[in-house]
């Protein structure tokens, strides 16, 4: 993966998981997530960008990974990655093959980084189902998509309203 740096795969990844990082030319991160479970092969692509989150995520994040605040930027990032700050981008799965399955997402990786307009529209997605989008998770803030429901975005839905009330969102009023 030419270009990609190995942010501490194992030696055989393939069965036991991987994590590679590529910097792009805007400053943000594109990070794959390679893993098996139970036969089932599975790759990832999230974005990263350290500059959206603030002072107090990061904190979170290095603590929680046990980074130091010195660390090197790769570090940064994959703490970030492991803590959950990053847009999910792609996912793809399979029984085998590995390499074309984290083949698969660097080629969608290397395009987004070369389309901006694809990356913005990716990112503007939801991505969950109370509407929380890839750029939501990328700034760290998951429960985005119940604050603007509770806020009146969208037609009335009972499972956000649970899901509202669950997190602590104060709820809508319009019922």
């Amino acid at each position: 993966m030419k270009g990609w740096i190995d942010f501490g795969s194992d030696v055989c990844w393939e069965e036991h998981g991987g994590v590679w990082g590529r910097k792009a030319n805007d400053g943000t991160w594109f990070v794959i997530l390679f893993n098996e479970s139970e036969g089932t092969l599975y790759a990832s692509l999230r974005q990263v960008s350290l500059s959206v989150l603030s002072e107090k995520q990061l904190e979170k994040a290095f603590e929680c990974c046990d980074v130091q605040p010195d660390a090197s930027e790769v570090e940064k990032v994959a703490a970030c990655v492991s803590y959950g700050h990053g847009a999910p981008l792609g996912d793809w799965s399979g029984i085998k093959y590995a390499a074309r399955l984290r083949g698969e997402a660097r080629r969608e990786a290397e395009a987004l980084m070369k389309d901006s307009k694809k990356l913005e529209e990716k990112l503007d997605r939801p991505v969950n189902k109370i509407g929380s989008t890839a750029r939501d998770f990328r700034e760290g803030n998951v429960l985005a998509g119940l604050e603007r429901y509770a806020s009146g975005e969208g037609e009335r839905d009972m499972s956000k309203d649970i899901m509202a009330r669950l997190c602590g969102v104060p709820g809508r009023r319009d019922f």
